[in-house]
C-alpha cells in the first residue's frame, strides 16, 4: 500500500536512504546513476520540507557529496557512524569504536580479500570506518554461506559489528545506526516538531523505522527485504511519488 501524497502533513520532514531506494542498484557502488533529474527532486524536496530532508545512507559521507554534487545536504553516513547535520557540521557518532576498527581493520580486510581473489565479480569497499564486500557483481553468483559468515563474525571484537544486506556484507562500528541518527535530527532544527518520514530497503533500516514509527511518522519500505505499512515496488515507483510530493505532479 502506498500513502498518498496530499496526505503528507505540511509540517514533515523526511528521510531518505540511498542505494536501493532513491537510486536503482548497479553492478558496483560508484556505478549507481544519479541523473540531474533526481538531483533537481532532491532540491526541490529540500525546499519543499523547509531544510528539513535528510539522506540515510550506509555509503561514505564524501562518496554521497560526490554523486549529489552540487548539492550538499544533511547526511548520516556509514549507517549512522559519521553525521553532517543541517548546520554543516560533521560528528562522529559517541559510540563509534574507531580505535578497535583501526587494530581490527587489517585482519578483516585480509578475510575480505581472500574471498575477492578466490571469486571474480566480488568487490572489496573500504570506507574510511567500515569494510564492505559486494557480490553483486559475482560472475558465478557466489553469495558468502552461514559459516563463511560465522567465520568472520568469530574474528570480530564486541565494538564491532556484522551487517548483511542487499548483496553485500559490512563491518562496522556498533551503537550508533540509522535509527540513532534519525534520533539525532530530529532533536535539531529543522527537524524538530515535524512528522518524520522514512523510506528504506534494507534490514539497516528497520532501526530507523522502528524509531520513525514510534513517533508517530510515517515509514516507507521499497522492495521486499524489508516491512512497513506503505510499501514501494522499486526506487522508480517511489522516485514517480517523490515528484508528486515535490512538484504536484507526476514523473513522465
Amino acid at each position: 500500500m502506498s500513502v498518498c501524497p496530499e496526505s503528507i502533513p505540511p509540517k514533515a520532514c523526511l528521510f531518505l536512504d540511498f542505494d536501493g531506494t532513491l537510486v536503482d542498484f548497479a553492478p558496483d557502488p560508484q556505478s549507481v546513476l544519479v541523473t540531474p533529474d533526481l538531483l533537481c527532486l532532491l532540491a526541490t524536496l529540500t525546499q519543499r520540507f523547509e531544510g528539513a530532508l535528510a539522506l540515510v545512507t550506509g555509503r561514505a559521507l564524501g562518496d554521497v557529496d560526490g554523486l549529489i554534487r552540487p548539492l550538499q545536504l544533511p547526511v548520516a553516513a556509514l549507517h549512522g557512524t559519521v553525521r553532517r547535520d543541517a548546520k554543516g557540521t560533521t560528528l562522529i557518532g559517541t559510540n563509534a569504536s574507531i580505535g578497535e576498527f583501526a587494530a581490527s581493520s587489517r585482519r578483516i580486510r585480509e578475510h575480505f580479500q581472500y574471498w575477492v581473489d578466490q571469486q571474480p565479480g566480488v568487490m572489496l569497499e573500504d570506507k574510511g570506518l567500515a569494510l564492505a564486500l559486494h557480490f553483486r557483481g559475482a560472475r558465478s553468483r557466489w553469495t558468502p554461506t552461514r559459516d563463511d559468515l560465522a567465520e568472520l563474525e568469530s574474528i570480530l571484537p564486541p565494538e564491532l559489528e556484522l551487517i548483511c544486506g542487499a548483496l553485500v556484507v559490512e563491518v562496522r562500528c556498533r551503537g550508533d545506526d540509522k535509527g540513532t541518527a534519525v534520533e539525532a535530527f530530529l532533536n535539531e532544527a529543522p527537524f524538530r516538531d515535524r512528522v518524520p518520514i522514512y523510506i528504506g530497503d534494507d534490514v539497516a533500516d528497520a532501526r530507523a523505522i522502528e524509531v520513525v514509527e514510534r513517533r508517530g511518522g510515517i515509514a516507507i519500505a521499497v522492495g521486499d527485504r524489508i516491512d512497513a505499512r506503505f510499501h514501494f515496488p522499486d526506487p522508480s515507483a517511489l522516485r514517480h511519488w517523490l515528484t508528486h510530493l515535490a512538484f504536484g505532479r507526476e514523473s513522465p
